[in-house]
């Protein structure tokens, strides 16, 4: 479907065929199908991003990408998103970190069919700090989507990831796990209330799949017991 814009950066509006004009960070509840395919247009916009092309559009900034040479990539379901995700992203020492929600192939997805995809997303960017962006175009994919899928293929020559501890130790389980920490250079790891020595245990068996990957235990913080599960019943 084709879509027309006015206007820029956080200003930006948008319509297509059978809709007014509205402001991008403003939209109202949508049909499933029109919040997927806005999350499918602006990350299209994305040139760095597996299937972007270069755009001359201005994204509202949180939806901006990144044009420096490292980035950090903080994947998660975040369905619903909470404090301890912001502790996450907080404590992660390097800018520019871009959130990507996704679906865990680990969880099970309870999102429904019927759900506005871009209403969801708006209500994450809204809670983000002013130095963070956010990448949409997985959320409105329905299937499981490994990282490994996506992250080796991203155009920044320096990539790093953030993943809570309870991620860190279902990290040797992942799909093609050697080839994805070999695309990385830093894994910063946020406490959740693991055990210490077993994230020792897990890091030092990844270690071997790359010998100069960096693993990084970022500070303990107030909401380590805090869970998105347990939120949602």
């Amino acid at each position: 479907m084709q879509i027309e814009t006015r206007g820029q950066s956080d200003s930006l509006q948008v319509r297509w065929p059978g809709r007014d004009w509205l402001t991008l960070l403003d939209a109202p509840v949508l049909a499933p199908g029109e919040g997927a395919m806005l999350c499918h247009w602006v990350a299209s916009q994305w040139s760095r991003m597996p299937g972007g092309n270069k755009s001359s559009i201005i994204l509202p900034r949180v939806f901006t990408q990144p044009e420096t040479d490292h980035v950090v990539f903080y994947p998660g379901s975040f369905n619903p998103w909470h404090d301890g995700h912001l502790a996450c992203v907080e404590l992660t020492p390097i800018r520019p970190l871009v959130v990507v929600p996704d679906a865990n192939p680990w969880k099970e997805n309870t999102r429904s069919k019927d759900d506005c995809a871009w209403f969801e997303i708006l209500n994450i960017a809204k809670k983000l700090p002013s130095d963070v962006t956010l990448y949409p175009g997985f959320w409105s994919v329905q299937t499981q989507n490994p990282t490994v899928d996506w992250l080796p293929h991203v155009k920044w020559s320096c990539r790093s990831l953030t993943l809570g501890a309870d991620s860190l130790l279902a990290l040797p389980r992942w799909k093609d796990v050697q080839k994805l920490l070999q695309a990385l250079d830093t894994v910063f790891i946020v406490p959740r209330a693991e055990d210490k020595m077993r994230i020792n245990q897990v890091i030092k068996e990844l270690a071997q799949f790359n010998t100069v990957l960096i693993f990084s235990v970022l500070p303990e913080h107030q909401y380590e017991k805090l869970s998105s599960t347990f939120l949602r019943k």
